[in-house]
């Protein structure tokens, strides 16, 4: 009954003090990522003002830009490569800490019985 919460303590406490990235993979990869516009042609650095587009599909594409360069920005920094990584890690060893703890603790008592045998 203690071994799943334990491990998953150890788990949080890895992602927070000595693998950071993984918990940045957890909670910011799913910030929705601003969907491309319709036009194919139309990209983050293209001049709205050189295309004929209507009123209506400038404003859409502005606000898209927007979206984007500030999507770009906050998400810039993060390697998502390397997080991925330390977030596999963090569930790999907490798991292999608590067992090997649950492992020792295990070979103490079967020791201690087989002293009681003898």
């Amino acid at each position: 009954m203690i071994v799943i919460p334990a491990g998953q303590l150890l788990k949080l406490g890895m992602q927070a003090w000595i693998f950071p990235l993984a918990m940045d993979q957890e909670y910011k990869y799913e910030e929705t990522y601003p969907v491309k516009p319709y036009i194919s042609r139309i990209d983050e650095n293209t001049d709205l003002a050189t295309i004929k587009l209507t009123t209506e599909e400038i404003d859409i594409l502005t606000n898209w830009q927007m979206d984007y360069k500030t999507w770009q920005e906050s998400h810039g920094g993060i390697d998502w490569k390397m997080a991925r990584i330390q977030q596999q890690t963090t569930n790999n060893l907490s798991i292999l800490l608590v067992g090997l703890a649950v492992f020792l603790a295990h070979g103490y008592v079967l020791r201690k019985d087989k002293k009681k045998g003898e």
